[in-house]
């Protein structure tokens, strides 16, 4: 039976490093917003900006998922088979080297 144990950590991580892209994007919305009658230059600029920014958050949430390391060992950890959770159930990455679920402070959400 492997050993479980918390990284709370990473659900923090998680959220603090979407805070950036998150902010651009709004504020390119807000030009979006702002400009959407003239459709001049700083309208399409902002409209790029801001699906550049959505593509960019994405990505870092794809890849943060996918490359998840064991912070006890430093491995690359498998993602989550998905067939396995159920609602209201907690993200977890198991370490085959160390044996260790790594609980990390995310859930699935209820329906």
């Amino acid at each position: 039976m492997s050993e479980r144990r918390d990284y709370g950590r990473y659900g923090t991580r998680f959220m603090l490093a979407n805070i950036p892209p998150f902010l651009i994007a709004m504020s390119a919305f807000w030009f979006v917003v702002r400009e959407f009658d003239a459709r001049g230059l700083t309208f399409w600029v902002a409209v790029g900006v801001f699906f550049g920014s959505l593509f960019v958050l994405v990505a870092m949430d794809a890849y943060r998922y996918r490359h998840f390391r064991c912070p006890e060992c430093g491995e690359t950890l498998p993602k989550p088979n998905w067939r396995k959770i159920k609602a209201g159930d907690s993200i977890y990455f198991c370490c085959s080297a160390c044996d260790i679920e790594w609980h990390v402070g995310l859930r699935i959400p209820d329906d």
